[in-house]
């Protein structure tokens, strides 16, 4: 009888360059590990394993820590291999050693996942140079352009920004109202993959599995959830509370049953993009409500480009570099907190609904364009706390004032988004036609309108007072309507208008006590701080690493 010498033959490590398609070889035997190793549990370890030999494989899926299964499976590979069945014992226990070890540093990664990207000096300094320069929010609306993004200008610097919101402790959220969803997922992509959550489809339970810091300080994009109040509660949850906690049951490792807990923490940055006004979400704690342009224009603009991809005339590359400069934009940002010393000379106009949410919702978007100003911004320092600051300047105020004039008008009208739609639409059409009364069936047929919207619509108008019957018409014909004020929105826009150019004559008429300011040292920070603790504060907002660097900061007069 012939030795077998197979145990004497070199064995290589396990190969683990695709974490779906392990490799290991044990003399003659070539093992395969399909679907890579579960790193739920230490309790088991389930693979799907092809062995190979003599041109010949068994497969199965086994847990290799059953030892009835893993005895079975042994004799099989060698009675089917014709390789002795002590070198087919002894490959696989060098394969499970090896498993397991690849499973434990799994988890250990998992468990202590931080992603610290380190950016290329050439990099950092145009991240820098970016983010120093005065004309930065027109800059950035200039790259989020040449990203790709098509129209929408405003709206698009405008969510943008919300998602800067991300590194505060207090975020903002935004609900998009689109059909396509293009403006959350087109400004979505001009945020860092590993500072976001895309979720196109949520279940109840499914944000009880993320880990427990998995999503702090995270933007979640969530597309239409169809009116599904009971799995959007979770969300609604962890972005008014930052912190999610459900009592589960698991085994334990002697195999009994015990009650623990399952904490997901924020806080989180929410986008969701939803073809319907959704009146519990718009309820939600600062929440922001965009209206994407949805014209017939705007549908021509994106199809244009659309035909330009096609004939290969975008110009790619410069779309990703433009992409890129954002991202390393975001990825230095450091998580400082903005004051604002003109908050108590603000206010905002008495039409406003929801006052209280609506003064956050613009004191906290003011905090936001601080915060992306920092490269500008001297450095300052409670000297009762030591606390590190920037502050707001009446400049970063009159951005705030451009970016949501037209979201306050919003706020203090008294239709909903999609009926003022409707309404401006109306006059318009009636001003080119030279008509001044109007009917179902009429606007029906002109703006080619469902007969029962138009209808949904004339009921919502008439009952606060937008239009009235005419008393001319009868049941056949239909009855006619007119509208009462074509100029009412726009007084209302100069109304508000009014109101905030006059908070910023008044606020550049304070005479604000200068704050305390401290020395600064090399690195931009002052004496009294700790570089370490910032650090460590940056991973937890930024999960990027803050290097030691000559005058990060930019100081301003």
């Amino acid at each position: 009888m012939t030795k077998n010498t197979t145990n004497k033959l070199p064995k290589s490590d396990l190969d683990t360059l695709n974490p779906n398609h392990l490799k290991y070889k044990h003399g003659e035997l070539f093992f395969e590990v399909l679907g890579g190793v579960n790193t739920e549990s230490y309790m088991m370890l389930r693979v799907m394993l092809v062995v190979r030999a003599n041109r010949l494989a068994e497969r199965d899926h086994i847990d290799l820590y059953n030892n009835y299964q893993l005895t079975t499976f042994i004799k099989k590979v060698a009675e089917r291999t014709n390789i002795s069945l002590k070198n087919v014992e002894a490959a696989f226990q060098e394969l499970i050693d090896e498993l397991e070890a690849y499973k434990h540093q799994q988890i250990e990664q998992k468990q202590t996942k931080q992603v610290v990207l380190e950016l290329d000096p050439l990099e950092e300094q145009a991240a820098k140079e970016q983010l120093g320069t005065p004309e930065l929010l027109a800059n950035t609306q200039t790259l989020i352009q040449q990203t790709g993004v098509v129209g929408n200008e405003q709206n698009s610097l405008t969510l943008y920004l919300l998602y800067m919101s991300r590194f505060q402790t207090t975020p903002l959220h935004a609900i998009v109202q689109s059909k396509y969803h293009y403006l959350q997922n087109k400004i979505g992509e001009l945020v860092p993959p590993e500072h976001k959550k895309q979720i196109s489809h949520l279940s109840d339970n499914a944000l009880f599995y993320f880990e427990k810091e998995e999503l702090s300080h995270k933007l979640l994009q969530v597309e239409d959830t169809g009116n599904n109040k009971k799995k959007l509660q979770p969300l609604l949850e962890l972005q008014h509370k930052n912190s999610l906690t459900k009592t589960v049951t698991q085994k334990d490792k002697d195999g009994y049953l015990r009650t623990v807990q399952r904490t997901v923490r924020g806080p989180i940055c929410l986008s969701i993009s939803t073809p319907k006004e959704q009146h519990f979400i718009n309820n939600a704690v600062l929440s922001f409500v965009l209206t994407e342009d949805q014209s017939a224009a705007q549908d021509e603009r994106i199809m244009n480009y659309q035909r330009k991809q096609s004939a290969g005339l975008v110009e790619q590359q410069k779309e990703q570099a433009a992409k890129t400069t954002l991202w390393n934009m975001q990825r230095i940002l450091q998580p400082i907190k903005a004051i604002n010393p003109f908050a108590q000379n603000i206010v905002l106009p008495q039409e406003l609904k929801n006052k209280q949410l609506s003064n956050a919702h613009y004191l906290r978007f003011i905090e936001v364009i601080t915060h992306y100003k920092q490269y500008q911004k001297e450095q300052l320092v409670d000297e009762q706390t030591g606390e590190v600051y920037i502050q707001t300047t009446i400049e970063d105020i009159e951005q705030a004032n451009q970016l949501l004039g037209d979201l306050l008008v919003k706020k203090c009208d008294g239709l909903n988004s999609p009926t003022r739609n409707y309404l401006e639409a109306l006059k318009n059409m009636l001003t080119k036609r030279k008509q001044t009364t109007f009917t179902n069936a009429s606007i029906h047929l002109a703006m080619n309108i469902p007969i029962s919207t138009v209808k949904r619509y004339h009921a919502a108008l008439l009952s606060k007072g937008y239009i009235e019957p005419t008393g001319e018409g009868d049941r056949a014909k239909g009855y006619e309507y007119t509208i009462k004020d074509k100029n009412e929105y726009e007084q209302l826009k100069k109304k508000v208008k009014q109101n905030l150019n006059k908070n910023i004559s008044t606020l550049k008429k304070l005479k604000l006590s200068p704050q305390p300011t401290v020395a600064q040292n090399k690195n931009g920070l002052p004496k009294t701080s700790n570089n370490s603790v910032l650090n460590e504060v940056a991973h937890k907002f930024n999960k990027v690493s803050i290097k030691d660097n000559d005058n990060p900061i930019k100081k301003v007069g």
